[in-house]
């Protein structure tokens, strides 16, 4: 794995560690941190296989979605989690509807789900904090 891709890897970690601790009292923050996990997980692979990682949303969901439209059920729920969880960031960030517990409830799995999914993709180990 290059070093920009476990740098990206460890951030991804990092966010999905904070969303995970905030997800009851401040579930806003948790799904804010969940979905900066995924966006810097996909940026991890898409580094690893292209040699170059956008930091510009779109971009890196549309590579992302692009590296797994031919693969397996699981990487498309993995392209579908990613949307799901971003278009819930942008309700949150934008629309002043704060997130609920149970949203938060909801998407924190499936950015651990990502996290591991990409993790596993790159070869990476979790980290001695993460569950595996």
């Amino acid at each position: 794995m290059t070093s920009i891709s476990t740098k990206l890897l460890a951030t991804a970690y990092h966010h999905l560690n904070e969303a995970e601790k905030v997800a009851t009292e401040a579930p806003s923050a948790a799904v804010h941190s969940a979905y900066y996990a995924m966006f810097h997980a996909a940026r991890a692979v898409l580094q690893q296989t292209h040699g170059t990682a956008s930091l510009k949303h779109g971009t890196v969901h549309k590579g992302f979605e692009a590296l797994v439209a031919n693969g397996s059920p699981d990487a498309q729920i993995q392209a579908h989690g990613l949307r799901a969880v971003y278009q819930a960031r942008l309700e949150t960030d934008y629309t002043m509807e704060p997130a609920t517990p149970e949203i938060a409830a909801a998407l924190v799995p499936l950015a651990v789900d990502f996290v591991a999914w990409c993790a596993r993709r790159l070869g990476a180990e979790p980290p001695p904090n993460a569950d595996p």
